[in-house]
């Protein structure tokens, strides 16, 4: 595979300061009412991993900002070694207009001259590393001055994390990081491990001065009435973050959340303070409703998970992305997206239904498709574009730095597509054609009325 090109990077700017959107308007009963045009021709590729470092790479989960400029700044999981499923957090700045064909590897980040960011992946061999934590993915990124340990940062990251002993698919770690094979074993699914990670950073000077911190935020606290998540459900993670004007900045995350014997994921939110240590706190969590929200069929959902919002302060609207279920037969990802909308009020007292304004999918057919594959009647969801591409997973807004909306008059929007290989090809073909070789970062944008 060839060499990482982030040694030749420029290092980026920090990342866009945040908005400064005028006091929320008065709430109106009307305030539900916004109308999404997509512009058809505006699909484009963003960045493909296979073409700027080889095979065997993968790239998801992007959030963007972007100040107003013309450049989006993107933090996105990506694997840094190839073949191995294990997530850092890549940093991607391009213009609106241009693929992108240039990364540095930030979080955890590297430990070779020349390119960006800190390993967090190894087991205690570097003297700043004493966490023992994997995984950096779905990561949030807060423009804001904070003070932390006597430092000053002008930006704060949070991502979903693990620890290091939870994740089997590590064993770069004792075959050696230069290993091109395939991994000789299987890796298991331990996503009921996961936590929420805060980073402080302030911006990319150069490979010398660039030194996050980093500690653990959210981990799952079971309760009475939350028992611990079972295997192969879900801890705590895909973190977002909004600001709603006087209602200050929230922070929203994905929740395993059993009940009796059905496994399911919910999202939470609160209010998202700092303490005078630069400590965060969630103070008031509670469930987001999911009144309204419907999956491809029509049908009320009984699980919500991976969203990513934003607000926008013109109308008074909050607007949410997140999965169109249900996913294809034998995937593990969504197949389509769906945006959803809400008034600010309506979201934060929990007293109007969200009202989907447009769905992301392949073409005219799919939901025909599903509908045949699932054995239900044709439902079909209004105001779609088909992108012709395989999967829609992990979508995101281009926002500005305080996660509220940039421009009133259009979203942008990151999703990450795939070949649709079903994920036994992964194994039988050992490891060869894993759908997630053929992951690509693509924007799409539509006008707002």
């Amino acid at each position: 595979a060839p060499a990482l090109a982030a040694a030749a990077v420029t290092a980026p700017p920090s990342p866009p300061p945040p908005s400064t959107p005028p006091p929320p308007p008065p709430h109106r009963p009307d305030a539900r009412v916004v109308q999404l045009r997509w512009r058809r021709d505006s699909l484009m590729l963003v960045y493909d991993a296979k073409k700027v470092h080889g095979n065997h790479r993968f790239v998801h989960s992007p959030t963007v900002l972007n100040n107003g400029d013309g450049v989006d700044h993107i933090f996105t999981c990506h694997n840094h070694i190839p073949w191995t499923f294990s997530d850092w957090v890549y940093y991607i700045n391009r213009r609106e207009d241009q693929e992108a064909l240039t990364t540095v590897a930030m979080y955890p980040g590297v430990r070779y001259p020349g390119q960006f960011g800190v390993w967090w992946g190894d087991l205690g061999d570097w003297p700043w590393q004493h966490n023992y934590y994997w995984n950096a993915c779905e990561p949030a990124v807060l423009a804001r001055t904070i003070t932390y340990r006597r430092q000053t940062f002008n930006n704060i990251m949070f991502h979903t994390s693990m620890p290091v002993e939870r994740f089997n698919c590590i064993r770069y770690l004792v075959d050696g990081l230069n290993a091109t094979a395939p991994p000789n074993r299987t890796c298991l699914d331990e996503s009921e491990a996961n936590e929420i990670h805060v980073v402080y950073f302030d911006g990319l000077r150069n490979t010398e001065t660039l030194t996050p911190l980093q500690h653990k935020f959210l981990r799952f606290s079971p309760t009475v009435n939350k028992p611990q998540p079972r295997p192969f459900e879900y801890g705590i993670g895909q973190p977002s973050i909004a600001t709603f004007g006087t209602n200050g900045t929230w922070l929203f995350h994905t929740y395993g959340d059993s009940e009796g014997v059905y496994t399911r994921w919910n999202v939470h939110f609160s209010p998202l303070h700092f303490d005078d240590n630069g400590e965060p706190h969630l103070p008031q969590l509670r469930e987001l409703s999911k009144q309204g929200i419907t999956d491809l069929f029509g049908r009320p959902v009984n699980l919500l998970s991976n969203v990513d919002v934003t607000y926008d302060a013109h109308r008074d609207m909050v607007y949410m992305l997140t999965d169109l279920y249900p996913f294809p037969l034998n995937s593990r990802v969504s197949g389509a997206a769906q945006i959803l909308s809400i008034s600010r009020r309506g979201l934060l007292d929990q007293s109007e239904p969200w009202r989907q304004v447009g769905v992301i999918y392949e073409d005219e057919a799919y939901p025909a498709r599903l509908a045949a594959a699932y054995g239900v009647e044709l439902s079909m969801p209004h105001n779609a574009i088909h992108t012709g591409l395989k999967r829609h997973h992990n979508p995101s807004f281009v926002k500005a730095g305080d996660g509220n909306l940039l421009d009133p008059h259009r979203l942008r929007i990151y999703f990450t597509s795939a070949d649709d290989t079903p994920a036994s090809d992964c194994a039988a073909s050992h490891g060869e054609t894993c759908a997630e070789w053929s992951y690509k970062l693509w924007v799409v944008e539509a006008a707002l009325h």
